[in-house]
């Protein structure tokens, strides 16, 4: 994302429809009064074991310049002066097409100068884990559990329940959700007065007795 608006997006995700892996590439400049509205130049999707075009169902949506959500913002005057980047927690997105609940890390762009060009944005998306997870040799009877520092559930391979979301009007409760929740306050465009939330199951009511055993141990908890 630059700070003039225009935005380069990249995602890798599996179709629903075959089962395949997708590569989709938008890119676009940011036009109109401050910048606001987001000109495409490309929206397209590949089939990433053949790179042969096929026809795209993501989008973004809606079509805005996404530096100016409250997100870019914020992470923005951290990173101004950052050598580094850094983890952002977990978010609910619905600018694209389907919504993502995802982890993301940011760094910033700059110039050989030096001057502060824009963002990179990695997400790392809570389903991408879990399949991950899942795509792992374990012995017969292993489960996975990714848990956050909130002691909620990020991804995991035993059967309970998953994320639940609803819908608010309330600004004090999109823009400061609970620990183990995420809401698209961070991602609305301007304007915007309902949000959801979405919230992870937290390990200490997982129905499963090892998970809630080491729920509340800081141990386990604190990073590494």
């Amino acid at each position: 994302i630059f700070d003039d608006g225009s935005q380069v997006a990249m995602r890798w995700y599996q179709r629903e429809s075959d089962g395949g892996l997708s590569l989709w590439l938008q890119m676009g400049n940011a036009r109109g009064a401050n910048g606001t509205r987001l000109t495409l130049h490309q929206n397209e999707e590949y089939d990433a074991a053949t790179m042969e075009p096929i026809a795209t169902t993501v989008q973004l949506a809606p079509i805005e310049s996404l530096s100016t959500l409250s997100v870019y913002q914020a992470f923005r005057e951290l990173l101004r002066n950052s050598p580094v980047g850094l983890w952002i927690p977990t978010v609910y997105a619905d600018v694209t097409d389907p919504p993502i609940n995802a982890l993301p890390a940011t760094m910033p762009l700059r110039n050989q100068s030096g001057h502060f060009l824009g963002a990179i944005v990695t997400l790392v998306s809570l389903a991408d884990i879990e399949s991950f997870f899942r795509s792992l040799d374990a012995t017969p009877g292993t489960r996975f559990a990714a848990v956050d520092n909130a002691g909620s559930i990020l991804a995991t391979t035993s059967p309970g329940p998953g994320v639940t979301l609803s819908t608010t009007t309330n600004l004090a409760i999109a823009a400061n959700p609970p620990p183990h929740c995420a809401s698209t306050f961070l991602t609305a465009v301007p304007g915007t007065t309902e949000f959801t939330v979405a919230c992870r199951p937290l390990a200490r009511d997982f129905p499963f007795a090892p998970l809630r055993a080491v729920a509340g141990d800081r141990a386990v908890m604190r990073p590494a």
